[in-house]
């Protein structure tokens, strides 16, 4: 499973919004560990202390990427991060299709509020598809239509649709970074 949101922040700027959020009531305890040397490709999903990384890609300067360790995604900071500090973001949520319950999703914000989510997934035991929002210009919505749900959004056209969004996540420099990272562990 990849969980993971791109915002149109800053790396240091992220930090210090993630920052404010985790110290409101009720406060959650952080240590905040500058890393050069990043490893994404091997997070535990789901263990007992929560943590995130981010970082800035080298394919998106500019902007920053947040990857904690939980399935979900952390739908609720991220919720809370786009809404409260206006920061525009593009959550993916994506797993193998080989998964027990495979999903591939993208939700977007855009000035303080949830702009657009496309999702196709199995929840046993049927596929589903599901929309909302004003679909972006270039999204291929005619494809929406297909009588087989699971073809309706596939890993393909999440990738197109986040390098349309400014992120190459297929690029190998997505996962690297020139400057540093921030990585969240829970106390």
């Amino acid at each position: 499973m990849k969980s993971f949101t791109c915002f149109k922040s800053t790396v240091t700027e992220l930090k210090v919004k993630a920052e404010e959020v985790l110290a409101s009531s009720p406060p959650m305890i952080f240590n905040c560990i500058k890393t050069d040397g990043i490893n994404l490709l091997k997070t535990e999903y789901n263990p007992a202390h929560r943590m995130f990384l981010i970082w800035e890609p080298l394919s998106s300067p500019g902007t920053s990427v947040f990857s904690p360790n939980v399935e979900d995604g952390w739908h609720t900071l991220v919720h809370i991060l786009s809404t409260k500090y206006f920061c525009d973001s593009a959550s993916v949520r994506l797993s193998s299709p080989k998964s027990i319950c495979p999903i591939c999703e993208l939700s977007t914000y855009a000035n303080g509020h949830a702009e657009r989510l496309v999702r196709v997934m199995k929840d046993e035991p049927k596929w589903e598809f599901y929309e909302t929002g004003k679909p972006y210009d270039f999204e291929d919505v005619g494809i929406y239509k297909k009588r087989i749900k699971r073809q309706r959004f596939t890993q393909e056209m999440l990738s197109k649709y986040m390098k349309n969004l400014g992120w190459d996540i297929d690029a190998q420099d997505f996962f690297r970074t020139k400057t540093f990272g921030f990585l969240f562990k829970e106390r």
